[in-house]
């Protein structure tokens, strides 16, 4: 399976989006995590995105994305809205780790900020590294995913790809 181009358009946030700010615990119902809202991701950061987000919209944000407690949900939730991938200058770790572990396709990539508006359309080819704004048709390449951690993407997340490796011997 091999990395595919993800296109779209893309919604500009800022830095330092902790993750209260994209899965605050108040907005939970029910029992557990899986209850929670898809209205009220980021509702904190602004009360109109987890609403009138539309699926396939590429998140481009600033440095330290995904900061803050090491929940899970955080990147599942945006996974779960069908985000196709987050591009940002900087990730908390554990935030980044937890994107690649559910299969969410996530890119670190310096100035990116300065190279999209709101609306403008990305398209990313994981496979060369390269990110373009098709809008403007600026570009920039980044380090590919190692081919392992890109094949856990491809297969939608850790526990697809354990299972793959499992069945493989």
């Amino acid at each position: 399976m091999a990395a595919h181009l993800i296109e779209g358009k893309v919604h500009m946030l800022g830095r330092d989006i902790n993750t209260d700010l994209i899965s605050s615990a108040k907005y939970f119902s029910g029992k557990g995590l899986a209850r929670h809202n898809l209205n009220y991701v980021l509702y904190d950061y602004d009360p109109e995105f987890g609403a009138g987000y539309e699926p396939g919209t590429i998140l481009a944000a600033a440095e330290n994305f995904g900061c803050g407690s090491s929940r899970e949900i955080a990147a599942v939730l945006f996974k779960e809205l069908q985000v196709p991938a987050i591009l940002a200058e900087s990730f908390a770790r554990t935030f980044y780790r937890n994107s690649i572990n559910i299969g969410l396709p996530i890119f670190e990539a310096p100035d990116v900020t300065r190279m999209f508006e709101n609306g403008h359309i990305a398209r990313i080819d994981p496979a060369s590294g390269m990110i373009e704004n098709v809008t403007t048709g600026a570009k920039i390449y980044i380090p590919p995913m190692p081919p392992e951690i890109q094949k856990i993407i491809d297969l939608g997340g850790l526990m697809p790809y354990v299972l793959e490796q499992l069945t493989a011997e």
